[in-house]
């Protein structure tokens, strides 16, 4: 089982922290876990690693944080081209001050990722880089939220709530199953559209297909750099 998985994993763990945080796994976390594995299993479009992981983007980053301040994820959802599109995290049983902290975390990691495969695309077209989005599942008590995180053409950042549903933890409450389906065609639709995107940025990044020169992320990125903070990218 998933769960027993992630148990493992926090064993082999180091972080007393991490031990302390997650000392079982619940019930209602277990229940999740399940969800998002067989829907990675069932598409073919997910795979998933779970407990206290950093981001590939944050490992690149040309900065050193003290270990107290890297932002570890409950998990990370990699697509096919082993790149990172779905990350979870999940805030306890109480929606207060932790959970703000956990969103805060989500658009930090989010916004590096995207960051990272930006310097790594320099030369597609901004335009086709600003439907790339990054996935967030987001498990408050026993709602689940799907988030995604995008560049807008203006340079900034957009974090916005895609769905959200009750996960029933009993029998009275199965109708509640209804939006949580909903949401996981949701999540199964954006990682389709993201699979071509990937494709797309890929062909223009390799000169494969004609990109103005003008409208490219390396040529976008200088003239933000180079604008007042005011202004925006727009033509």
């Amino acid at each position: 089982m998933v769960a027993q998985e992630y148990e493992q994993n926090m064993a082999e763990q180091e972080d007393l922290a991490c031990l302390k945080r997650y000392p079982t796994v619940d019930k209602f976390l277990s229940k999740c876990l399940d969800l998002l594995k067989y829907f990675g299993a069932w598409t073919g479009l997910v795979s998933f690693l779970w407990c206290e992981l950093g981001s590939t983007a944050q490992k690149e980053l040309p900065i050193c944080l003290p270990d107290g301040q890297k932002k570890l994820l409950d998990g990370i959802g990699f697509d096919q081209s082993s790149l990172e599109r779905i990350l979870i995290e999940r805030s306890g049983e109480k929606d207060g001050d932790h959970t703000e902290e956990d969103t805060l975390k989500i658009m930090e990691c989010s916004h590096h990722c995207l960051k990272t495969e930006m310097d790594h695309l320099l030369y597609a077209s901004w335009d086709t880089f600003t439907n790339r989005r990054i996935l967030s599942i987001q498990c408050v008590s026993d709602k689940i939220t799907l988030l995604s995180t995008r560049c807008l053409k203006t340079g900034k950042w957009c974090l916005v709530e895609v769905r959200s549903a009750i996960v029933p933890r009993d029998w009275r409450r199965r109708n509640s199953w209804a939006r949580v389906m909903d949401l996981l065609f949701k999540l199964q639709e954006l990682l389709v559209e993201q699979e071509e995107i990937t494709a797309k940025l890929d062909r223009e990044h390799t000169r494969r297909v004609y990109v103005d020169p003008n409208n490219t992320i390396q040529s976008r990125l200088r003239r933000l750099h180079n604008s007042p903070a005011d202004e925006h990218l727009t033509d």
